[in-house]
């Protein structure tokens, strides 16, 4: 709280505060299935993570600013007793932009999340666009992290067919077989592949509420290997409309395979499902070989995603121990 016209409101259950102030937002995004009731009641009031929470900062008892931050599974094998979170959905309305209020609301929301963290350890991040990171890093301290650069990239047919097709040393030992129930895979894949440095806790819990249980529709695949048929990883893809007739757009939201090796063919048995005529992107880290291998495929740097971190002692820990650490598409609520 700032002055004495000013506070903030906490949302977990009954969020119509939150739809309603957004609202004003509707006509921007069409038919998105963004801030809608169903939307905010899957991602804080049915999140079985932890501490998620809307958020409005009013002024003179008027609705000015929102933000919510959403708990998410943290590998333990990397963040060792940190909760994690996400923050998102920050909108300031047009009434009241430039007085402050994302900045306020913004600090407000990390102090709310870490002092409900178990010894005040939480790794805060957030995806901001463009435009809002300025006011992440300079108005609310927040800090970015070199070896967690993200890119979205992606493959646009009239263009990588020129390298069409592809041929790897593995590409007629993987297959993708789609997946209905994925628990067991998932959770089969994440025993093997928890120590390759995931921040998130990539298993059927995780699977089940970010994929199963969202608005939105999303196809899993099975990475089997050939020969034996046994599961060696698993992919989500969101399959999205585009403004050219007769094409599609897979967007690529989580690739887990037990090696690095298997993501790279994984991306190119991607690209022969999803055929070519449609285009394919996907967020890789920027130093990562999966990255290197999408160009190799005919990918193109569309944009950079900023990352950034809650100025904390868990940041400091991250970002100065060395190890790796990896986000993707999916860690985020709004593909």
């Amino acid at each position: 709280m700032t002055d004495q016209t000013s506070r903030v409101e906490k949302y977990r259950s009954d969020l119509s505060a939150t739809v309603d102030f957004l609202s004003y937002l509707r006509p921007s995004i069409g038919d998105s299935s963004w801030y809608t009731s169903d939307y905010f009641d899957w991602k804080i009031a049915r999140n079985p993570f932890g501490a998620s929470a809307s958020y409005l900062r009013l002024q003179d008892d008027r609705a000015a600013a929102h933000c919510s931050i959403v708990a998410k599974p943290g590998n333990e094998r990397r963040l060792e007793g940190t909760v994690l979170g996400e923050l998102g959905d920050t909108h300031t309305h047009p009434d009241f932009q430039k007085r402050g209020h994302f900045a306020a609301i913004g600090r407000h929301v990390i102090d709310d999340f870490t002092e409900s963290a178990p010894n005040e350890r939480a790794l805060i991040y957030g995806l901001p666009n463009a435009n809002a990171l300025p006011g992440w890093t300079r108005s609310i301290g927040c800090r970015q992290i070199d070896r967690l650069r993200v890119v979205e990239m992606r493959w646009v047919p009239w263009r990588g067919l020129l390298r069409w097709p592809w041929h790897t040393t593995k590409s007629k030992s993987l297959e993708l077989r789609p997946l209905a129930d994925g628990a067991a895979v998932v959770d089969e894949v994440w025993a093997n592949v928890q120590d390759r440095g995931w921040l998130l806790r990539k298993d059927s819990r995780w699977w089940k509420w970010r994929y199963s249980a969202s608005v939105d529709a999303y196809r899993t695949f099975a990475v089997h290997a050939s020969a034996g048929g046994r599961a060696v990883g698993w992919v989500v893809v969101r399959v999205l409309p585009t403004r050219l007739p007769g094409v599609a757009r897979y967007a690529i939201c989580d690739i887990v395979t037990n090696s690095e090796q298997d993501e790279s063919v994984v991306l190119e048995l991607i690209l022969r499902t999803a055929g070519p005529t449609n285009l394919v992107s996907g967020w890789f880290g920027e130093a990562h070989p999966l990255a290197e291998r999408a160009v190799a495929l005919g990918f193109e740097r569309t944009r950079d995603v900023p990352v950034v971190f809650a100025d904390n002692k868990a940041f400091h820990e991250l970002s100065t121990d060395g190890r790796p650490c990896r986000l993707s598409m999916g860690d985020t609520d709004v593909v």
